[in-house]
């Protein structure tokens, strides 16, 4: 063993910063750098002819070195492990290993040995990052997705459940473009343009359709993705669910022209005709006016019931009082309650301001709930 080559050497193990150690067939030290003592703890003196199991906390260090120098491991010997310091403390390491022979025969090993608890305190720490971005980024009520250059999810936040009833695994593959409403209509084709072009896009409203086949809208933004060498490699966006959004400002649109009818009194006053049948009304409605009992008035759709409604209302003691005409069949279930009841601010989302339900409007006076058989039972 030409020891004192390695000793010459000293000075540029030490520039390494690595620690150096050579241990003999037995596993005893026969020498040690300045940097492996500072790593370990040690003085020179201390480690020189001990067994190099001294610093390692597994007692199986030994034996697996002996397998090592019989060959019974093949190279590359490089390996994390643990190694111990002269006070008990355990730190992480990365060992490289090697066979030291003079001419042709075994004579030990070399390893070179380095401490690399700060890399693992800076792995532990981006991974502390990583997942305290993902609970972020799971917890937030949009859903981010990312897709490749085929358009296809990558990747997909827990939240686009609340969206596609499909959880986040079974969307992983599928072409986001599986799910536009039609992408024929014109947000859609702008939206598939500014993909096909690979440019940034703002808010776009889509329709989209999930596994049940119910039609929800989002608002969605995405930029372009590009690796290291500048290759386009997909998208990155977001969905934001605007639904009830939409669904409450048609339903505020409903609300206006209510409101508008209220205002113009656009009713035709008389119910016109003189035949028997119509002069039957008349008396009706006269009789029904004066009393405040809910009425029910039958016929086919364009008989005119509506108007007959009008007439109730203008022969009633409400007539200075709104007339308020809803017509069920237009509102859908979801929507009912809050526009007959109204809703407060903040109530749910979407709903900014606070909200008369059309009962409330009509106060005083004459609701009419035309086509009322297509009211749910619920």
């Amino acid at each position: 063993m030409k020891l004192r080559s390695f000793q010459k050497m000293d000075f540029v193990f030490d520039a390494l910063k690595a620690g150096i150690n050579i241990i003999d067939t037995t596993g005893k030290i026969i020498y040690v750098n300045d940097v492996y003592c500072k790593m370990h703890s040690y003085k020179k003196d201390e480690l020189i002819g001990k067994t190099f199991d001294m610093v390692l906390p597994n007692i199986n260090g030994l034996n697996h070195y002996k397998q090592i120098i019989n060959r019974e491991i093949t190279k590359p010997f490089v390996v994390e492990s643990i190694n111990m310091r002269k006070g008990g403390e355990k730190f992480p390491v990365l060992i490289s290993w090697n066979y030291l022979e003079n001419d042709g025969i075994l004579e030990g090993m070399i390893t070179v040995v380095q401490d690399i608890s700060k890399l693992k305190q800076y792995e532990e720490a981006l991974k502390a990052s990583e997942e305290k971005l993902q609970a972020l980024i799971e917890n937030v009520s949009d859903v981010v997705w990312e897709i490749n250059e085929d358009y296809q999810y990558t990747y997909i936040s827990r939240k686009c459940y609340n969206l596609f009833c499909h959880p986040a695994d079974e969307l992983v593959g599928r072409s986001m473009l599986d799910f536009f409403f039609s992408k024929e209509e014109e947000n859609s084709c702008s939206l598939i343009n500014s993909l096909n072009n690979r440019e940034p896009f703002t808010p776009i409203e889509i329709g989209q359709v999930n596994c049940k086949g119910q039609l929800f809208f989002v608002e969605v933004s995405g930029v372009p993705l590009y690796n290291s060498e500048n290759q386009f490699i997909g998208y990155r966006g977001i969905y934001r669910d605007i639904t009830a959004r939409k669904k409450l400002n048609e339903a505020k649109e409903k609300m206006k022209e209510y409101e508008k009818k209220l205002e113009t009194r656009e009713y035709l006053e008389y119910i016109m005709g003189d035949s028997l049948e119509i002069k039957k009304v008349h008396k009706e409605v006269e009789k029904v006016a004066k009393t405040d009992f809910s009425v029910i008035i039958y016929g086919e759709t364009g008989t005119g019931k509506e108007i007959v409604a009008n007439a109730i209302h203008d022969f009633s003691n409400r007539s200075n009082k709104p007339m308020v005409s809803i017509d069920c069949g237009a509102i859908p279930d979801a929507l009912m309650e809050s526009e007959l009841f109204g809703y407060n601010k903040g109530a749910f989302t979407g709903s900014v301001e606070t909200k008369k339900g059309l009962l409330e409007v009509a106060n005083g006076g004459t609701v009419f709930l035309d086509e009322i058989t297509n009211l749910s039972y619920e």
